[in-house]
């Protein structure tokens, strides 16, 4: 993995062949293909190739993808010290596992995949110091000393030397064992820093050793988290190393071992993780006697009157619901976007008023569109009035900035006007 070029990237880019020297000539295999097209299913990356190399363009996602000939790093405009602060608050994963993280790492080294995996490594050596779970399997055989419990009706047919017994027999090969033994070696191909991936390596032989790995995707980590809430232990450390792997394994790997170059990748969608981090806030420092409710949907807001074709009613979700006695007082909606440089759009204007108007409530009515500040970056207040002539309501729609790293420093924000 060292020999390929490395492209340094920050969400929401576009690089050409022109303005960037390391994609001049590139292009791209039938491995790498099933790739993009995987990530690009649910992710905003698209790499296309033109005739003097590849153009590259990400939008709201960050992360790291690993092509043939290509290791693509895509950064956060967040710097990495916040960003890390906002994924372990919104992921519930405790601080110990970022302190000192690009410390740690070779210089230069420092992209998503090997500051989760430098996570991931330091939750599983938690975890070889409190111990891997274990299934007890029933098993029965003939012994010299007695074990478990003595099986009378067999004894004639072993003689007085030997005993038939019984026993449970302690079984490390639990599905969420298996399921972290192949994670760890799906996230290994994501990683740069070679002594990192050692590290990783090396543990996870000494813990996994001789269990049969499954792939850690979608349904196998669900699996594996309902197995921790079936039978609850000590789990803190197996919380945490699944968490990190839901976040890292998420590429597919057309190459396997021996078959060519590990191909693999993971992208994370900030427009969601600023979302969460958002509803987490404000629902921390909510004043008393004000609710919020996050991705409430509601089907009452339309109503078919001729439905011959039996279509189900258009619903609508805002991201938040603010109410005071039960009484709803605003609502608000995240965009993860940059209104500084570009206003929002009529599709996003239309959305908003449709919940303006959908809730009864108070003139005139309050929707807030929330979007993120850079760091250093103040809020400009702008708020867009929709009156039309022929209606008695009024849709305020305020653009509130959120300072990210001023909050992920620990100061106290609250949107103004709303009480």
């Amino acid at each position: 993995m060292a020999e390929r070029p490395r492209l340094l990237l920050r969400e929401w880019s576009r690089l050409t062949p022109q303005d960037c020297p390391v994609l001049r000539g590139r292009s791209l295999e039938a491995a790498d293909r099933a790739l993009l097209a995987r990530l690009a299913a649910r992710s905003s990356l698209r790499v296309e190739e033109l005739r003097h190399g590849l153009r590259i363009e990400v939008g709201p996602h960050v992360g790291t993808v690993t092509l043939s000939a290509l290791r693509l790093d895509i950064l956060p405009k967040l710097s990495l010290r916040h960003w890390l602060a906002m994924a372990g608050r919104v992921f519930a994963l405790p601080q110990w596992l970022w302190a000192d993280a690009m410390s740690s790492l070779a210089p230069g080294d420092e992209g998503l995949a090997d500051l989760l995996g430098l996570a991931l490594l330091r939750a599983l050596r938690a975890l070889e110091r409190t111990g891997l779970r274990q299934d007890y399997r029933e098993r029965e055989a003939a012994l010299a000393a007695p074990r478990g419990r003595l099986r009378f009706d067999r004894l004639e047919r072993f003689g007085r030397r030997r005993l038939y017994c019984r026993y449970a027999e302690p079984d490390p090969a639990t599905l969420v064992n298996r399921v972290l033994a192949g994670g760890v070696t799906q996230v290994c191909r994501l990683l740069l820093d070679a002594g990192l991936e050692q590290a990783l390596r090396r543990l996870a032989a000494r813990l996994f050793t001789g269990l049969d790995p499954l792939p850690a995707d979608t349904h196998w980590l669900r699996q594996a988290r309902r197995e921790l809430l079936m039978r609850p232990g000590r789990d803190a450390a197996y919380r945490d190393a699944l968490t990190l792997l839901a976040l890292l394994a998420q590429g597919e790997y057309p190459a396997q071992p021996g078959e060519g170059p590990a191909l693999g990748g993971f992208l994370l969608d900030m427009n969601a993780l600023f979302e969460w981090f958002l509803d987490e806030h404000l629902r921390r420092h909510a004043p008393p006697g004000l609710q919020i409710a996050s991705q409430e949907t509601r089907a009452d807001a339309f109503a078919y009157l001729d439905n011959p074709l039996r279509w189900h009613r258009p619903r609508i979700r805002p991201d938040l619901v603010f109410r005071r006695a039960g009484c709803p007082i605003a609502v608000g909606d995240a965009k993860y976007r940059d209104y500084r440089r570009q206003p929002p759009g009529s599709g996003e204007l239309f959305q908003l008023t449709a919940y303006g108007l959908a809730y009864p409530l108070p003139e005139p009515r309050q929707v807030l569109l929330f979007h993120p500040l850079a760091d250093g970056e103040e809020a400009s207040s702008a708020t867009l009035l929709f009156a039309p002539g022929a209606s008695p309501h009024r849709v305020h729609i305020r653009l509130v900035g959120v300072p990210l790293a001023r909050l992920l420093e620990g100061e106290g924000w609250w949107p103004e006007g709303l009480a």
